[in-house]
């Protein structure tokens, strides 16, 4: 992992990481996710009853739009821009979940607890996930079908349930059981 990478070399792995590099994508979101979490723990109170694990999870959520959106030509770096929305998503988040005592959110899974099995900070475990990274991409890929994998994705965007149903031409009610059949699928990655 290179935390010491200047804004220069962190705008071209967000570049390549937009265009399907996964080597680029695992080396920035090593370097994001640490940075996510010391956010989450300054925005994060008792009072949201949220996981900061999930509240990282929003984040990354809000590292792979601002992955999407990114515009090098714009001269701002790609770090200060992902900051933005990775702050951004886990505020509307905490939001969400204070303002609609939404049970959904404050009851969610880490995705990142789900797929790793880590929940400390151990450098042993997180190497093991470093080396991890590109067996959980072959993995999703080989066990979600394409209609699975087509809601991810749109969730990824931040899509609604709703807006995507719209997309996919299929009732709210498909897209919550596609993604009822995604947590499962990834749960069994750790069994």
């Amino acid at each position: 992992m290179s935390l010491g990478l200047n804004n220069a070399e962190i705008d071209s792995l967000a570049v390549l990481a937009a265009t399907g590099d996964k080597s680029a994508m695992t080396e920035l979101v090593n370097i994001m996710t640490p940075l996510a979490r010391s956010k989450a723990r300054k925005l994060n109170s008792e009072a949201t009853r949220l996981p900061n694990d999930d509240l990282v999870q929003e984040g990354l959520i809000g590292l792979l739009v601002s992955l999407k959106n990114f515009d090098i030509s714009k001269g701002i770096p790609f770090k200060a821009y992902a900051m933005l929305c990775i702050e951004s998503r886990m505020i509307s988040a905490l939001k969400r979940n204070f303002n609609s005592g939404n049970s959904a959110l404050s009851s969610a899974v880490s995705l990142e607890d789900e797929l790793t099995g880590l929940s400390g900070s151990d450098p042993e475990e997180k190497l093991l996930y470093d080396e991890g990274a590109e067996e959980i991409y072959s993995f999703i890929e080989s066990v979600l079908s394409d209609f699975e994998q087509s809601v991810l994705q749109l969730r990824f965007r931040d899509m609604s349930y709703k807006q995507i149903s719209v997309i996919k031409g299929c009732s709210e009610k498909a897209v919550d059981n596609a993604m009822c059949r995604i947590r499962k699928k990834i749960r069994s990655f750790n069994k």
